[in-house]
């Protein structure tokens, strides 16, 4: 994978200066940003097609360097059935570039006006709109390779309102927390495409700071934990846990919402000390787990099936929380944070879903669909079980456990 800055600088494809007739606007978002500016303006199908790009998808860039999510195929494939039926309206869409070339100023009524270049080799970056795009750009594909050029100068001509954020930076990229934060903002509070993402592109609170400084900080089997870690809400072959399962068992541990943190760590001594705590329990909980068995085998599979683990379903992330509370509160009336009694975790079965020791414990229950389904499981994780998961690590584990495990 190619993850340089430079190779994330996206110019025009067809290397020409590209005009446009832009609105000046205010938006909130440059309270937060002062550096940059925001205009809005409408630009045709054709123009789309010819100046931009969209990102490339995970399997060529590595998530961690992503600013937008992956152009999913379910979602063009609809974008090409809308565009098909000739009647479509869209939202605006939203795009960043590092520098336009102002070529006159007016005022219009009571709105100043830009007429201006975005040349040729000035960094651009589609943030909402990839679908839409890719729709368009295979549709339009399609009426060239057919030589139906009628049908192309019509939609080539149909237009999209667009909004363009000017970094006024030297690329896109090195200004990457406010593309995910503006990402994050539309989706998070709008459309919610996956929890974890929007935690991932997040930047703005202590709280997606703190998230992402431990998965990017702490070591895990060898490799980074964001190597384990699915930031997009997409599990691949070796990841472990989708980064909500993640932030659940940080909120677990430590006894605290999502809103409890960020008005915690507001104070930089407490957020110093909070990831100096996690960054030594953190450690020494992940690696006694047996995360190896989701590598790939000799065949390209991994070694155990993700969901015939126990340690990679979503309960047991809770439930592993639990047990790091029971041992930091009980070292708040002993004194002594007694990490290494995690080292245990190595010795049980958590690589195997199915074992006596999960059924005699009612972490497990037979499925009531097996008998009805060829490909259902013949056992399956009892509902609500994360308590219960962290009450029986702690009494495997001869540690005292927390109230809320009591109660």
């Amino acid at each position: 994978m190619n993850n340089s800055n430079e190779s994330r600088i996206m110019t025009s494809p067809i290397k020409k200066d590209l005009q446009l007739t832009l609105f000046k606007a205010q938006e909130g978002i440059m309270n937060l940003y002062p550096d940059i500016e925001v205009c809005e303006g409408i630009i045709t199908t054709q123009e789309l097609i010819e100046h931009f790009l969209v990102e490339q998808n995970a399997d060529v860039i590595d998530e961690k360097y992503k600013m937008q999510r992956d152009v999913d195929k379910s979602r063009v494939n609809g974008h090409i059935d809308y565009v098909r039926e000739g009647n479509t309206i869209y939202p605006s869409l939203t795009i960043f570039v590092n520098k336009l070339d102002i070529q006159e100023e007016t005022t219009i009524g009571n709105r100043v006006v830009y007429i201006a270049n975005l040349l040729s080799g000035s960094d651009r970056f589609l943030c909402d709109g990839q679908g839409r795009y890719s729709g368009n750009k295979h549709v339009y594909s399609e009426m060239e390779s057919m030589g139906d050029f009628n049908e192309m100068l019509r939609l080539g001509n149909q237009t999209f309102g667009f909004k363009v954020i000017i970094t006024n930076s030297d690329t896109i990229y090195c200004k990457k927390e406010i593309v995910r934060t503006v990402f994050s903002d539309y989706h998070l509070n709008l459309k919610k495409p996956s929890t974890s993402l929007s935690l991932y592109f997040d930047g703005k609170t202590p709280y997606s700071k703190l998230m992402r400084s431990l998965i990017e900080t702490t070591e895990l089997a060898g490799k980074p934990l964001e190597k384990w870690i699915s930031l997009n809400g997409t599990l691949k072959l070796g990841q472990m846990w989708k980064l909500d399962q993640f932030a659940k068992f940080i909120h677990t541990a430590m006894d605290k919402t999502k809103g409890q943190f960020n008005k915690d760590l507001k104070e930089q001594e407490v957020y110093d000390e909070v990831l100096s705590v996690l960054q030594v329990i953190l450690p020494k909980a992940l690696n006694n787990l047996p995360v190896n068995v989701l590598t790939e085998d000799t065949e390209g599979s991994p070694n155990v099936p993700h969901d015939a683990t126990l340690f990679g379903a979503a309960l047991f992330s809770e439930g592993l929380g639990y047990l790091v509370r029971s041992i930091i509160d009980r070292s708040f009336i002993t004194g002594k944070l007694e990490i290494s009694k995690l080292d245990a975790l190595a010795n049980l079965p958590l690589d195997n879903l199915y074992d006596k020791e999960w059924l005699k414990a009612d972490i497990i229950m037979p499925n009531p669909n097996a008998a009805s389904s060829a490909r259902a499981k013949e056992f399956i994780i009892v509902k609500h079980s994360a308590k219960r998961i962290g009450s029986h690590l702690c009494e495997m584990l001869d540690v005292y456990p927390c109230k809320a495990l009591r109660a």
